[in-house]
């Protein structure tokens, strides 16, 4: 055979993913004509479907020696840069294209795609815009497209770009799967849940689909069926952390706190420095009643990222159950140095400063909640007792009448505007206010921080290269 001859019989063997035998004819064909671009495509094209990056980068630089107006070499260029992560170099490659051809949609949703990547999501967004005004109909575009405007929080935005996208290809597991993390952040999981399971069925063998159908039924309460979701996911994969780390969380609703530590254990043998973990780690030994270790834990994440606020707030708050007063106030500190916003953080300062005494720090910290949140019934009754405290009566009177004026029915506000009254030897309104306090008497609880799941998405560059190889055959 001549080199033409073996390179239609490598592109032929390439549409029955005999890859190898591709490879070969590719090289056959090379051997009879050095300069055949086609075959070096081909053998670029190949080698990235068996995931040898860096050699099929070298074919594609090849390939574009020979012919640099070779537009199927320049595409492959940059999704094998994307493939190898440099996706700095992989935009420049889709940006050479579009200067030669600025009307090629696979060119923008390409550079789309490397734009995600780097975290530019208003460029991605524009360069989705860019394709889909010359191809509306591009499935993969609508999926960049509705990526990015998740990444930018503009969820409705976004789900109507995968809705768009399922309409044109209902095959593509990817964007079912981004259409349920849409529907998650609107706070729809019985849709969500319904999503997922269609990415599931398109692609059963993707572990990471796995766990965030798992996590969907977590957010309903079905928490059995998350765990058996989650031992499916441990069952095809049995290093996959985030299915570990979820296996723990529902382990620990269910009270099962040994077996639940058991599986973050796991989890920190796989990565034993994730401080989302640890941390979870040290919510069920709070749970458990094991402060100390719940401290150790908490520590222990914070040792593996300073910035991660979660394990500073909780710290605090253990101290505080301990009554380590000192202790927590040190914790809320280092929290509030990295998120000064992180009004929770000021609020249960506050309570530990008037639990010391220090009744005008506590005052302060209760204003800097107030500040960035000004409907917090809670911190202007607490202003009010520390302003009792201090004898300032008249201050006091008016904190507890700004958090009834947010809450009608706080039966603090009440009780302690009935004991100024009481004490200012006021009997008559002394009675009506606790008679309100009565009649207000019902039980308040504070919710407790949700703790965040973990993801990971995996890669299938072999299936893309070989739809890429497939096309371009």
């Amino acid at each position: 055979m001549d080199a033409e001859e073996w390179l239609a019989n490598g592109f032929a063997l390439s549409l029955l993913d005999k890859d190898t035998e591709a490879l070969e004819a590719a090289d056959n064909a090379l051997a009879l004509d050095p300069a055949l671009v086609g075959a070096w495509h081909l053998k670029a094209a190949t080698l990235a479907v068996l995931e040898r990056d860096n050699e099929a980068l070298d074919a594609c630089m090849q390939a574009l020696v020979i012919d640099p107006e070779y537009t199927p070499a320049w595409m492959l260029k940059g999704m094998v840069l994307d493939n190898l992560g440099r996706y700095e170099e992989a935009l420049l490659v889709y940006d050479t294209m579009l200067t030669r051809d600025p009307e090629s949609a696979i060119g923008w949703n390409k550079k789309a795609a490397a734009l995600l990547s780097l975290g530019r999501y208003t460029d991605a967004l524009e360069a989705c815009e860019r394709a889909l005004s010359i191809e509306q109909d591009d499935a993969t575009t609508w999926n960049h497209k509705g990526v990015a405007l998740l990444k930018l929080r503009r969820y409705t935005e976004a789900l109507i770009a995968f809705e768009q996208g399922t309409k044109i290809n209902p095959r593509i597991s990817e964007l079912w799967n981004n259409k349920g993390h849409a529907l998650v952040r609107l706070g729809s999981f019985d849709h969500a849940l319904v999503a997922f399971g269609k990415s599931t069925s398109l692609d059963p063998l993707n572990a990471a689909f796995w766990v965030d159908k798992g996590a969907a039924l977590s957010e309903l309460k079905r928490n059995t069926e998350a765990l058996k979701v989650y031992n499916h996911v441990i069952s095809l994969d049995p290093d996959n952390i985030p299915a570990w780390n979820n296996i723990g969380q529902v382990l620990d609703r269910f009270g099962r706190f040994d077996e639940a530590l058991a599986a973050y254990d796991k989890a920190l043998e796989l990565q034993p420095e994730f401080a989302r973990v640890w941390y979870n780690k040290g919510v069920t030994f709070m749970h458990a009643n094991r402060f100390d270790d719940a401290l150790a834990a908490y520590a222990k994440s914070i040792e593996c990222d300073r910035t991660y606020i979660e394990s500073w707030y909780n710290k605090g708050n253990t101290h505080r159950r301990l009554e380590q007063y000192q202790e927590a106030i040190d914790a809320y500190d280092a929290l509030l140095e990295i998120n000064p916003e992180y009004i929770d953080a000021w609020y249960n300062k506050g309570c530990v400063l008037a639990i010391i005494g220090e009744h005008e720090r506590s005052i302060a910290a209760f204003e800097e909640a107030l500040a960035l949140n000004p409907a917090l019934p809670g911190a202007w009754c607490n202003i009010g007792e520390s302003k009792k405290e201090l004898g300032r009566t008249d201050d006091a009177m008016t904190a507890f009448d700004n958090a009834l004026s947010i809450d009608p029915s706080f039966v603090l506000a009440w009780k302690n505007k009935s004991d100024i009254f009481f004490a200012l030897r006021d009997p008559e309104n002394a009675l009506s206010c606790l008679e309100q306090a009565v009649t207000h008497n019902i039980n308040r609880q504070t919710g407790s921080t949700s703790i965040p799941r973990i993801h990971t998405k995996s890669k299938k560059p072999k299936q893309t290269f070989r739809r890429f190889r497939k096309k371009h055959a």
